[in-house]
Formats: structure tokens, C-alpha cells, sequence
């Protein structure tokens, strides 16, 4: 996954005001397709 992948779910995500458990689970699996900051 790209940055401008990630970007888009991320949008489309808070468009859809997700649970904090969908954004919790984004957000783990986000940490682990990219590198470290």
C-alpha cells in the first residue's frame, strides 16, 4: 500500500465517521504497511 492508498481509505473512512474500533484497526494496520516514522 502506498502513501496515496493509505490517504484515500483514510478519507473514505472519515467520510463514513467510522466507529473508533474501524479507526483503531486502520490505523494498526496502517502502522504495519509502512515504515517507521
Amino acid at each position: 500500500m502506498d502513501i496515496e492508498t493509505a490517504y484515500a481509505l483514510l478519507a473514505e473512512l472519515e467520510l463514513r465517521e467510522v466507529e473508533d474500533l474501524g479507526r483503531d484497526w486502520f490505523e494498526a494496520d496502517l502502522q504495519e504497511q509502512l515504515p517507521p516514522a
